[in-house]
């Protein structure tokens, strides 16, 4: 499946598509992806149908854009192409044998005519005769003595398509999250999210990321920051819950939300910095689509959310990588910094008011 997403991508012009995709305002138009790819409409929207399939762009009646996991696979590529060239790169994911076979040189130094034997599956000794004619080729290997080595640049390849193969492989485990992160917060280092586990809803089970928030909601926590853009009641007594304890919390609440807690008695409290001394809300004046909670320096949860509103459809990453909370932490501090303090809610209130009266 990992080597079979690369050489589709690469070994075509699919990756060339891909780019465009990703470089164009957003959204886009397949003529536009055509025109800037320099490739055919039709196989331009062929193309576009399996990256939309792999999650990799999404389609909509406003046209096309890239998702996080297209953008971030983008960038792997682009950053494996630099130390190897595109046909190479394509050559070591037509067949399973030339990695096992460029592995097993740098593991072991075979010798030439053992190297079939030492390869798990057996390949034929013309399968590779030919994959050491192309290492040769391309620079890759050298032989001493009848027993063959890797060179610098056989070592790079090695790198380059292993580095490549584990972001793949967790783009394609973490799809259903990353289909729903706003690509321009999709700033991870993208080999750290191993070490992160997703709780995703579906159609059956709506409420089943909600209720894994809930169960985060670790009362050991001194401090507890979170960027909020869902309403729901049970969600806010939890949090409620924490600040009872005395935990330390600050919240960033999207716009559509902030309203709604202020106009429910049992949800006010989050938009009141008044009523605990350990509690600062602050609020933004747009509506978004990601939660982000921090349990102090230790655990990280990042949600995203197909549509603003209520969350019926959550993927959510949580991980205690340092990583991925140094990640999670910075994101956090931006969406603080574009924030507000409840004070300047009523402004922006009746400046919205006005705009819809205009």
């Amino acid at each position: 499946m990992i080597r079979d997403v690369i050489n589709e991508i690469v070994d075509t012009d699919r990756y060339d598509v891909l780019y465009a995709a990703k470089r164009l305002p957003q959204p886009t138009t397949r003529s536009e992806i055509a025109d800037y790819s320099n490739v055919s409409r039709q196989t331009t929207s062929n193309h576009i149908a399996v990256l939309n399939d792999r999650g990799f762009v999404k389609s909509h009646e406003s046209g096309i854009e890239i998702t996080a996991g297209g953008k971030v696979l983008a960038e792997s590529i682009k950053d494996s192409l630099d130390p190897v060239g595109r046909d190479e790169l394509a050559y070591l994911s037509r067949s399973e044998y030339p990695i096992k076979a460029l592995l097993t040189i740098y593991e072991t130094n075979s010798r030439a005519c053992d190297l079939d034997s030492a390869i798990s599956g057996s390949p034929s000794r013309s399968t590779i005769g030919r994959a050491l004619d192309s290492f040769v080729e391309y620079g890759w290997v050298a032989e001493d003595s009848d027993s063959l080595s890797l060179t610098a640049d056989g070592k790079e390849a090695l790198v380059a398509y292993d580095e490549l193969a584990r972001a793949v492989e967790q783009l394609i485990e973490k799809a259903n999250w990353l289909q729903r992160l706003p690509p321009e917060d999709a700033t991870f280092p993208v080999h750290e999210l191993e070490d992160a586990y997703v709780i995703a809803s579906d159609t059956g089970k709506k409420a089943r990321a909600l209720w894994r928030a809930l169960r985060l909601c670790d009362l050991r926590t001194n401090r507890f920051r979170c960027v909020v853009s869902i309403y729901n009641p049970v969600l806010f007594h939890a949090y409620r819950m924490m600040l009872d304890m005395g935990i330390e919390g600050e919240s960033v609440i999207d716009w559509e939300t902030f309203k709604d807690i202020r106009n429910e008695q049992e949800t006010a409290f989050a938009a009141d910095e008044s009523l605990y001394a350990n509690y600062q809300p602050r609020y933004l004046d747009y509506s978004h689509t990601l939660g982000v909670g921090l349990y102090d320096d230790r655990k990280v949860a990042v949600g995203a959310y197909n549509e603003v509103g209520d969350g019926g459809e959550i993927a959510m990453i949580v991980s205690s990588n340092d990583a991925l909370i140094e990640w999670g932490t910075d994101l956090y501090k931006s969406y603080r910094a574009e924030s507000k303090h409840p004070s300047e809610a009523i402004g922006d209130e009746t400046d919205q008011l006005a705009t819809t009266a205009d």
